[in-house]
């Protein structure tokens, strides 16, 4: 497909004036081969740099002022940061903005991991920087509370903003430190996470007028892209006239697309395509959006779990099927009658940081496919019955003063959740369990483990003694035991563990009423 567009003007002064005072920085195009046997860390120097020491609570507690001023010079950079995007990748300068927002917000958010003695502070955080990553992986800058210092490994289509962000992470009294690599030697991103694209159902009872317009003007190039279409069976061809009849609207200056997909129709509406039922499944591309029907609610689920995508835009007025399709889609962001929403309070960030670094796949094994089978049971047992089995082991356990400091733990223990409300919004983030949680066979007997467990994960744990494993299971507790943990090769898709985290967040925001309503 051959897209033809006018250039845009946009006016970069700003990121010119600061690249030309920026001395190091014009070192990153003029050196850049020498420089991927560098470490920048304030200058740049020859590998490898000296290691700091584990950090202590107290310097653990200071860290949250740091995010925070941090987050206040992110938020003051904006207009500089969105001329580096514009001139370096010809992203759009309000996707950059809204991007520079949601860092600024989710750094400055409360991290109650700051107060657990139990962080893991001991191992390094290598975090790759790939030519198409967005701008909003920058935000990982908040994962220093896991470790001693964070990397940002970054080739040469990103190294201007890894330095910048670096810098500024440093400036604040953060230790962000910054590799160079060439594009062939950096992993494959298998995981999109937060650059997934968002999928959007329009249901039989929306308001098709204001579902099309707001997909219209919906961005091209951020994060929450419009990815996929899928509309109802009985109102698709109303939505087709609606999205036809209001692409025609809009002027085409010399807007030329040439098109080879096989489809029944296509319309074009500011230098993006929508093919009307392709035969053949796109790739996802920035400019081309797939627009196609579903029957059933069950089908669209089962439509969008595939697509595995992190944002999802449901257009619907029947409460029932908001609520199935909201809990059930997979997807941490959901808008409800709306898209691209990121009104409310700061912990609306964790679901779109639903750590995606933190998950790791295994390989697959009988054992294990026990667990997953087990977590699945565990989960729809309930809170209830839960806490009933964990006090049962709890009893079991032979070193009272543990056994103790583990029930005060459960006691009023809970899934995070929160509500909050605006003049034409709710915003409703809950929280629930990963899954299958990675754990030393020195850390099972403490307050988080079995709050996890408590949470409704199960845990695989790295040990060998198989009287745990038997003490666990005589209560109906899921644990499973191995010695070591191999990696999943090849065409084995694995099994998903988690290391750090123990619960996954979901936001969904709903809007009162209909855009024209509004």
């Amino acid at each position: 497909m051959d897209l033809k567009f006018d250039e845009m003007c946009v006016n970069t002064n700003l990121a010119k004036e600061y690249v030309e005072k920026e001395k190091e920085f014009s070192r990153l195009y003029t050196d850049y081969e020498e420089l991927t046997s560098y470490v920048f860390d304030g200058t740049f120097q020859r590998k490898p740099k000296v290691q700091l020491n584990n950090k202590n609570v107290d310097q653990r507690a200071a860290l949250t002022g740091k995010l925070q001023d941090l987050a206040l010079t992110i938020g003051l950079s904006e207009k500089l940061i969105s001329e580096l995007e514009y001139m370096f990748r010809k992203i759009p300068i309000e996707d950059t903005k809204a991007q520079v927002n949601l860092i600024s917000k989710h750094l400055m958010a409360y991290n109650p991991i700051l107060e657990s003695q139990e962080i893991i502070n001991s191992h390094e955080v290598n975090i790759h920087i790939l030519p198409e990553d967005p701008l909003l992986i920058f935000g990982n800058i908040k994962r220093i509370v896991f470790s001693k210092y964070i990397t940002f490994i970054a080739t040469k289509a990103t190294a201007y903003m890894a330095y910048y962000f670096a810098k500024l992470s440093q400036d604040c009294g953060i230790d962000v430190r910054l590799q160079f690599t060439n594009d062939e030697k950096l992993p494959l991103r298998t995981n999109k996470g937060w650059d997934s694209g968002t999928v959007a159902v329009v249901s039989e009872d929306a308001d098709i007028d204001s579902a099309v317009d707001k997909l219209l003007a919906s961005s091209k190039l951020a994060p929450w892209r419009l990815k996929r279409i899928l509309v109802q069976e009985n109102v698709y061809q109303q939505f087709k006239d609606a999205l036809t009849w209001k692409c025609n609207l809009k002027e085409k200056k010399d807007e030329t697309i040439v098109s080879n997909i096989l489809c029944s129709g296509s319309v074009s509406y500011d230098r993006r395509t929508f093919i009307i039922d392709p035969v053949e499944l796109l790739n996802d591309k920035q400019a081309v959006v797939p627009v196609e029907a579903f029957r059933t609610r069950k089908e669209m689920l089962l439509m969008v779990q595939k697509s595995e995508t992190h944002y999802l835009s449901l257009w619907s007025n029947g409460i029932a099927g908001i609520n199935e399709a909201s809990y059930k889609s997979g997807s941490p962001v959901v808008w409800v009658n709306n898209l691209a929403e990121f009104r409310g309070p700061p912990q609306m960030l964790n679901a779109i940081y639903t750590d995606m670094f933190d998950e790791l796949k295994i390989k697959k094994s009988v054992s294990i496919g026990a667990l997953v089978i087990a977590s699945k049971e565990w989960r729809q047992m309930g809170f209830e019955k839960r806490e009933r089995s964990l006090h049962r082991l709890i009893e079991k356990i032979d070193v009272r003063e543990v056994a103790n400091n583990i029930s005060e733990a459960l006691v009023d223990c809970n899934m995070k959740s929160f509500v909050d409300e605006g003049d034409d919004y709710v915003c409703v983030g809950k929280s629930s369990p990963v899954g299958i949680i990675l754990v030393p066979g020195d850390k099972i007997f403490t307050p988080k483990t079995f709050k996890s467990l408590l949470y409704g994960n199960v845990i695989l744990a790295l040990t060998e003694n198989l009287k745990i494993r038997e003490l666990f299971q005589s209560v109906g507790v899921p644990l499973e035991i191995t010695k070591q943990v191999d990696p999943a090769v090849g065409d084995d898709n694995g099994t998903s563990v988690h290391v750090v985290l123990d619960s996954s967040f979901k936001a969904i925001w709903t809007n009162s009423g209909t855009i024209f309503a509004n």
